[in-house]
């Protein structure tokens, strides 16, 4: 999981790897561990980058209404 956010850290990884996949990984795996803050600060951050949740995610997601 460090490597993933050290990675959406970095400049122009835009160009390597499709950040939004990214943090749906990051965010299933922390509502899966039922860390509902970190995901919830993901969803945050996307939103400042303006990357949009892709809908097919939601499902896969155990409790997307803890998040919030």
């Amino acid at each position: 999981m460090r490597l993933a956010h050290a990675l959406l850290e970095a400049p122009g990884v835009e160009q390597a790897l499709r950040v939004g996949d990214a943090y749906a990984l990051l965010i299933e795996y922390y509502v899966s561990n039922r860390n509902f803050e970190a995901a919830y600060k993901l969803l945050q951050d996307m939103r400042s980058r303006q990357i949009v949740l892709n809908p097919c995610v939601w499902p896969r997601l155990k409790a997307p209404r803890s998040i919030f």
